[in-house]
């Protein structure tokens, strides 16, 4: 809950908080807090229904609970930094920033983590999610963000001018029926709101979440746990039709039904045999049992499709019967490269734009070198790099993620071997043959299998005819005449 006025409501301060009140420098708290204090009918319902959302499918559906809460905790367990791009191209990390502090306390309720994740799950469910920023108002930090707090979005709405169309500010009605607004500046469109919302192609300002599409196949599956529960409470059995030959009085129809559904319905009833007095009395079940229903499997198939209207593999969530993917871990690969990379990447974007100005070139982007989930994907980069016999050191650094190796001793005179094509088999750099020695005055130095170096020469001259050391022969030599040759 946003922090309160400390106008309306006391509560204990600290030192330097008391001493900022004294000088009247820095005070920050949040409108939101004064329409929060209870005492009204309850909370004003917007036409959208984001109650009903919240209720049918993340309070009552098991399926798409689960799926909004792992997309929420993949977003949430992601590790962020703040990068910036310098006028020439490179891309360096920010280390210092107001940002950062936030990160590691956006207020004194939530971490940064719970923050943000309490932010997904609201867009979500409803499509649209309000961040709220915090800062002094007054002494040398104005205007710095200290706070930052998610709003639910029933409680928000957007003030359009009806003549012009355009946003004019936020409003947020509170469960009193208060109501505090953020104005949005006409000229830079600026605002301590950040709306965050999905594509909606039937409204302008608000968007659509996966359970709006979704809604259909939740409430179907909700009906069916209805229906099945109802059916367990009538003894696992339909409806029954009992039957006699002629009329029965109202005191034996009446009684008849007391009887039925006193000592033959409800679970603890359940294997009681039926009794029905009268002539000709007869019982017939009618409708359908679960078995003629195929309930299982139909229930299988609905929670596949919501799993699919939310980009959730249903291998993630338990689901048997689906064998799209091969392994756990090539279903979870795919559920952060096909949905929690949109959310990663939509509310990074999102965040900078609202936080920083243009002329910062900064963003805030996900790690994701830290993402244990995109171990794989990682492996199979480096396998690439290492068997790619046609890039430099350097450019296989590159494209692992790496920063570039440099040799100080020859980086003066532009000779870095990380910068040189080595070739596997000799690991000499490419273009230069490995038989020339530069250091042995034009002779030829051949290494075979692994032996001693033989040198030589291609007239014969220089050679020690009274050197009676004895010298491999390389591989393949045969010398003219000799056993070797005759065979």
């Amino acid at each position: 809950m946003p922090r309160r006025d400390p106008q309306i409501i006391n509560f204990p301060l600290s030192a330097p908080a008391r001493a900022r009140r004294a000088a009247g420098k820095e005070e920050k708290w949040s409108p939101v807090q004064q329409v929060l204090i209870p005492g009204g009918s309850g909370a004003v319902w917007r036409p959208r229904r984001y109650d009903t959302f919240a209720k049918e499918a993340y309070l009552t559906n098991v399926v798409a609970y689960r799926c909004a809460d792992e997309i929420a905790r993949a977003v949430e367990s992601t590790p962020w930094r703040i990068e910036r791009r310098r006028r020439d191209g490179a891309i360096e990390e920010v280390t210092d920033h107001p940002v950062i502090d936030l990160m590691y306390r956006p207020n004194p309720e939530y971490t940064w983590g719970e923050l943000i994740g309490r932010h997904t799950a609201f867009a979500v469910i409803s499509g649209n999610a309000y961040m709220e920023r915090i800062g002094p108002t007054t002494g040398k930090n104005a205007g710095v963000t200290r706070e930052l707090w998610s709003h639910r979005p029933d409680r928000m709405t957007v003030d359009v001018n009806p003549d012009t169309g355009v946003r004019r500010g936020y409003k947020y009605t509170g469960p009193s029926g208060r109501e505090c607004s953020w104005p949005i500046d006409p000229i830079s469109g600026e605002s301590n709101i950040w709306h965050m919302k999905f594509f909606h192609p039937l409204h302008d300002w608000y968007g659509a979440g996966p359970v709006e599409p979704t809604s259909r196949e939740i409430d179907t599956a909700n009906e069916a746990m209805e229906w099945n529960k109802n059916l367990l409470q009538n003894q696992g059995r339909p409806g029954m039709i009992v039957s006699f030959k002629g009329n029965i009085g109202d005191t034996e129809y009446n009684r008849l039904e007391k009887k039925l559904r006193e000592k033959y319905g409800g679970p603890k009833n359940t294997g009681k045999h039926l009794i029905v007095e009268g002539e000709g009395a007869t019982v017939t079940p009618y409708g359908w049992s679960p078995l003629e229903m195929d309930y299982i499997e139909s229930n299988r198939e609905m929670s596949r499709r919501i799993a699919l209207g939310f980009g959730v593999p249903p291998m993630i969530l338990g689901i048997p019967g689906d064998n799209t993917y091969s392994n756990y871990e090539s279903a979870l690969l795919a559920f952060w490269e096909n949905t929690v990379f949109f959310y990663l990447k939509r509310f990074g974007g999102g965040f900078s734009h609202w936080m920083f100005a243009a002329g910062d070139r900064m963003a805030l982007v996900p790690d994701y070198d830290k993402l244990p989930a995109l171990e794989p994907r990682r492996k199979s980069q480096y396998e690439k790099a290492e068997g790619a016999d046609f890039l430099t050191i350097n450019e296989k650094r590159r494209m692992t993620g790496h920063e570039d190796y440099q040799n100080v001793l020859d980086a003066a005179n532009g000779n870095d071997p990380a910068d040189k094509i080595y070739q596997q088999a000799t690991m000499m750099p490419l273009g230069e043959n490995p038989g020339e020695d530069p250091n042995a005055g034009g002779d030829l130095t051949d290494i075979v299998d692994g032996e001693e170096e033989v040198n030589l020469e291609a007239d014969g001259e220089g050679v020690d005819e009274n050197d009676t050391t004895p010298k491999k022969k390389p591989a393949g030599a045969v010398k003219p005449g000799t056993e070797e040759d005759g065979k």
